[in-house]
């Protein structure tokens, strides 16, 4: 046998395509994207077209395929073996695929495969069936659609998270993806098992693993969509701007060709991982550099600010930090200077303000705010370092004759708002941001009384002492002027007068919270007060270590008359002895309790409609009264008495009592009272002193200045207005005159002993023994104590021409 052997160049495969696409890849199903049975050309050469020409993939027999030769430099072979699922169209797939009796699987693979899970498979062809040239190149295969491949994603190109006046949300930009199988292989089919094209993708964020402040933040729009031909780009927008962070993205694939109802989830879950940083400056927040947790209450934000109301309250400081549309703080990022002003607010709006709807009405009651309000930022913060809110102390007084009345502040106890606002400086020009901070003023310590719905206390004197007929409430306040409503002191609440002259109180003074409840109630008759004249006055209201409250009397003329007050018209003092003594004009008025003259307003008892009449006596237990002691007021609330005279007065004081007798009330019927009357109200009685002296010698008493023995041994001679000559008439009947030891004095007419020089004689206290004396001889005084002893003679010689002589002045010679 004659054998015949050929020879060829060997060929080569410098490229391959697959349905004419390079690189080529073809699904497991050996289709492609479009369902489409895959035809992998071979070029490079040379090739021989024989009849054994045949291509083989993985090395496999099983995947032994005829090629088709077309030059010399290309060859084609199908990668499966086909028939046709469709009369009415033609349409051929790879077979068994396109089944209609549930016997195939949708992404059925090829057998010659070497797992579930190809990748590459190699590509070899011959030209005699038996000698296989393997190609360089090897046939990508991807498997079913198993995730979403991130290929892409573009972002806006200025890096802004928003600011308080537009941007109200923010968005990642637009992420491109496509369909993927297990490999990572991204592919264009997207076929589903309803024989539709379009995969369904859903963009959501995993929050456990994202900032905290995310959860906050919804996927408002651009996060699901449909794929075409196995891609889809989206671009999902947040409801608001993120804070600081890396944000996980999850990228879902589903195929919901059967319906919504029966989608189909792919089992790859793709995780996109997008970091937020810090962007330009577009709000600012404040934070409170003190906060006080143990006064925190349910629902109180954590950066409320919580203090005890006082005169001026330091708010310590306080933070603004520059932050951009996320809320994230730029720090020193930011190089921007940006000023923050600061105002107490309502929580009204104040739709007239710079930033609108958004700006609140400045506070105009309670406690001012103070300090420095105006600060600019540095490297993205400012610091308001000596805010304080002040309160209005009490102005003007409260004092008995002050036309000032005192004026406390408003209440500062409450809610406040701190408004910081800020023109935003750098990409978001002229945009302004505003921040608030809740503060509230919470009851301090005790600082001052006060009465409640004061009024000035009136007391109308109808008698001397009169009570308090309303009841006065005190409460206690803070420096912030807020009413407390406990006090754990229990503290006591005198009542004392207050200011010159004082008021005389009595009764009930003190009252003692003894339930905390800082009040203290001085209940209506619970006390009385001393009337004095018409006229302001104070009561003082106090506690230890508070300020106290002063309470304004205003004394009123009574409605009718209490007492009697006398008035002396011309002295009364020093009035000489004499037979009629002249008192003087004196004047008797008619007064309330609290010493105010009534004149023509005096009123007897409960008849305050009447005009009356007094009837006053007057009288002395010292002294004998005559002329007019009686006299009448006539209704005009006084009487004058000018002609009262006292009959032959002692030396010293006397008083004269007036008294009423009978009043008459001048009405229809004219009303008469007696004393003698049951239930006559006279007024209360007055009196007036009178001090007589001793007046003109009228005549010499003498009395006889007998020994211990003679008690009674005493008698007077009433000489009258004496010369020496009438002397010798009545007492020197004849030239001898019983004598004993005598004492002579000068009387006025109301018997009163003078003292002082006679005119033709000397009058001495001292006791004196006269010794008989005869001839021209002198009368001498010598002293009992410790002189010679007297010799005492019971009568003796008084010629009359030695006594007319004697009228020396040297001592002791008479």
């Amino acid at each position: 046998v004659k054998t015949v052997y050929r020879f060829y160049t060997v060929p080569l495969v410098t490229r391959i395509l697959a349905n004419g696409v390079s690189p080529p890849s073809v699904m497991i199903t050996g289709e492609d994207a479009d369902q489409v049975p895959s035809q992998i050309s071979l070029i490079g050469g040379p090739f021989i077209n024989t009849k054994s020409l045949v291509c083989r993939f993985n090395q496999n027999a099983s995947s032994d395929q005829p090629a088709i030769f077309i030059t010399a430099t290309m060859i084609t072979c199908p990668i499966c073996r086909t028939h046709v699922v469709s009369k009415e169209n033609g349409k051929t797939r790879c077979f068994p695929l396109g089944a209609t009796d549930g016997s195939v699987d949708f992404y059925q693979a090829m057998k010659w495969l070497p797992n579930d899970d190809p990748r590459f498979v190699t590509v070899a062809f011959s030209m005699n069936a038996r000698d296989f040239h393997m190609a360089d190149e090897p046939l990508r295969i991807y498997g079913s659609p198993h995730h979403l491949q991130v290929i892409g994603r573009k972002t806006v190109e200025k890096d802004s998270h928003g600011s308080v006046q537009n941007q109200k949300s923010m968005t990642f930009g637009t992420i491109h993806m496509q369909i993927s199988d297990i490999n990572g292989f991204v592919m264009g089919n997207d076929v589903g098992e309803g024989g539709t094209r379009g995969f369904s993708v859903k963009i959501t964020m995993n929050a456990s693993v994202s900032p905290r402040s995310s959860s906050a933040a919804e996927l408002e729009s651009g996060f699901e969509g449909v794929t075409d031909r196995g891609s889809l780009a989206l671009t999902p927008r947040f409801s608001q701007p993120l804070t600081r962070g890396d944000y996980y993205l999850i990228l879902s694939l589903h195929d919901c060709t059967r319906g919504i109802d029966s989608c189909i989830n792919m089992p790859g879950i793709t995780t996109q991982v997008i970091t937020v940083f810090p962007g330009a400056a577009a709000q600012i927040l404040v934070r409170p550099g003190y906060v006080s947790a143990n006064d925190q209450k349910s629902g109180w934000s954590a950066d409320g600010i919580i203090k005890a109301a006082a005169l001026s309250v330091e708010l310590g400081s306080i933070f603004v930090d520059i932050l951009d549309g996320g809320s994230n703080q730029v720090g020193d990022l930011d190089r921007s200077l940006h000023t923050i002003h600061v105002v107490s607010t309502t929580s009204q709006t104040k739709f007239n303000g710079i930033l609108g709807a958004d700006m609140l009405e400045e506070r105009v009651s309670g406690a001012g705010l103070y300090g420095t309000t105006v600060v600019n930022s540095l490297n993205g913060k400012a610091i308001f370092s000596d805010l304080k809110l002040v309160n209005q102390e009490p102005t003007g007084m409260r004092y008995p004759g002050s036309a000032s009345t005192l004026t406390f502040g408003m209440p500062s106890q409450g809610f406040y708002r701190l408004q910081f606002y800020a023109e935003m400086r750098g990409p978001h020009e002229d945009a302004y941001a505003l921040s608030v901070s809740k503060l509230e003023i919470i009851p301090g310590q005790a600082r001052y009384l006060n009465v409640s719905n004061y009024a000035d206390l009136i007391i109308v004197c109808d008698s001397s002492e009169e009570v308090v007929t309303t009841t006065i409430t005190l409460n206690i306040f803070d420096g912030g002027n807020n009413k407390l409503t406990k006090d754990e002191e229990h503290r006591t609440v005198n009542v004392l007068p207050h200011g010159q002259p004082a008021l005389h109180v009595y009764g009930t003074i003190s009252q003692t919270d003894n339930v905390g409840a800082a009040e203290w109630r001085f209940p209506a008759y619970s006390f009385s007060l001393g009337c004095r004249t018409i006229g302001l006055y104070g009561l003082e209201f106090s506690s230890p270590a508070i300020s106290p409250s002063v309470q304004v009397v205003r004394m009123v003329s009574g409605t009718r008359g209490y007492q009697w007050r006398a008035i002396h018209l011309v002295s009364t003092t020093d009035l000489p002895s004499a037979p009629l003594v002249q008192i003087g004009n004196f004047r008797l008025e008619v007064l309330d309790g609290g010493g105010n003259q009534l004149f023509a307003n005096d009123r007897y008892n409960i008849y305050s409609d009447a005009d009356v009449s007094r009837e006053v006596m007057c009288f002395s237990a010292t002294a004998s009264l005559t002329g007019t002691i009686r006299a009448h007021t006539e209704r005009v609330g006084y009487v004058e008495f000018s002609n009262l005279l006292i009959v032959r007065p002692i030396i010293g004081a006397h008083v004269i009592r007036c008294i009423e007798q009978k009043v008459t009330v001048y009405r229809t019927p004219e009303l008469i009272f007696q004393s003698s009357d049951d239930g006559f109200a006279p007024l209360l009685e007055t009196a007036i002193t009178v001090h007589i002296v001793a007046g003109e010698r009228a005549k010499l008493h003498a009395h006889v200045l007998a020994d211990a023995s003679k008690a009674t041994a005493e008698y007077s001679l009433s000489l009258g207005n004496i010369n020496v000559s009438t002397f010798r008439k009545y007492a020197s009947m004849d030239d001898h005159v019983p004598l004993d030891t005598l004492r002579v004095l000068p009387m006025d007419a109301g018997g009163n002993p003078l003292s002082g020089k006679l005119p033709s004689f000397n009058v001495s206290t001292t006791d004196v023994v006269h010794a008989p004396k005869k001839g021209s001889s002198r009368i001498m005084v010598r002293d009992p104590i410790g002189g010679d002893e007297a010799i005492v003679r019971t009568f003796f010689s008084y010629p009359s021409i030695l006594l007319e002589a004697v009228n020396e002045q040297a001592h002791g010679i008479y």
